[in-house]
Order: structure tokens, then C-alpha cells, then sequence
């Protein structure tokens, strides 16, 4: 087991360090380098899930899920799937400051780029944080631990 984590963790590192941006961003865009941009982010994208899920329930390793997590953001900025794990993981780790943060960020995102605010689900755990004790958050993480719908 110790030397597939070993080479997960390799093969991660390589990802992250030949993806560079969208492929071909600095050409103008034709059809079929949009078609290929989308297809590589959308592998990557999954690649990036798969280990949030590996990292997460299997391994229950948060810190590594909230550096996945902020890559995936990277990509993807308008997810509130990523906001909402971002939030869940600092909750569950005890920085409920910048669970909240990461929600105002979102919302001011949402607001500037589509007039629109979070979803309702984004929301709502937005409250629950606020809201939450302390103890009830250290057990939070979306990936580690079912959190509250």
C-alpha cells in the first residue's frame, strides 16, 4: 500500500507540474483547441476528484484534500462544489474564519462576474458554520465525514 500512495503521490506532483494553464490559452482559440482545452481541464478535473476522494474518506487526510481542493478552484473558479469543500475541510480543521472567508469570496465572485449570489445549499452551510459550536465542526469535512445537508 505504501509504495502505491508513493506513487500516487509522484504521478500527482507530475500533474500539477506539467498542467500549465488551458492548453493553448496564449493562441487565438479555434474550435477544435476549445473542444481539447475543455476535454484536458475536464480529465484533470476528475483526476483532481479522485484524489479528494482517495486523500479524504479513504485516508481521512484533510490537509491534503485543501491543497486538491485549491487547485481544483484554480480551474474551476465558479464551482461551488470546490467553495463548499473548502469550507467544509477549514470548518472540520478549526479555522472557521476562513471557512467564512472562502464564502465571501464566493459570493463576491458570484456578484461581480453573474449578478447572482451562492446557491442555497452553498448557503446554508455558510450558516451552519457560522452557527455551528466548535466540537460540531471538528467532525465536518464533506470527504472525512458526512457534513449536514
Amino acid at each position: 500500500l505504501e509504495q502505491n500512495l508513493a506513487l500516487i503521490e509522484r504521478k500527482t506532483r507530475a500533474i500539477f507540474e506539467l498542467y500549465q494553464g488551458s492548453f493553448l490559452e496564449k493562441e487565438s482559440q479555434t474550435g477544435w483547441m476549445l473542444a481539447q482545452s475543455d476535454r484536458l481541464k475536464n480529465k484533470l478535473s476528475r483526476a483532481i476528484r479522485g484524489l479528494i476522494h482517495f486523500y479524504g474518506q479513504q485516508r481521512g487526510e484533510c490537509q491534503k484534500v485543501i491543497s486538491l481542493y485549491q487547485r481544483a478552484k484554480e480551474l474551476e473558479p465558479y464551482s461551488e462544489e470546490y467553495c463548499r469543500g473548502l469550507m467544509s475541510c477549514h470548518a472540520a480543521q478549526g479555522n472557521r474564519v476562513e471557512a467564512l472567508a472562502i464564502f465571501e469570496r464566493c459570493a463576491q465572485l458570484f456578484s461581480e462576474g453573474f449578478g447572482i449570489s451562492p446557491s442555497e445549499k452553498t448557503t446554508r452551510l455558510y450558516q451552519h458554520i457560522k452557527s455551528a459550536r466548535q466540537e460540531q465542526l471538528n467532525r465536518f469535512c464533506e470527504h472525512c465525514v458526512p457534513i449536514v445537508n
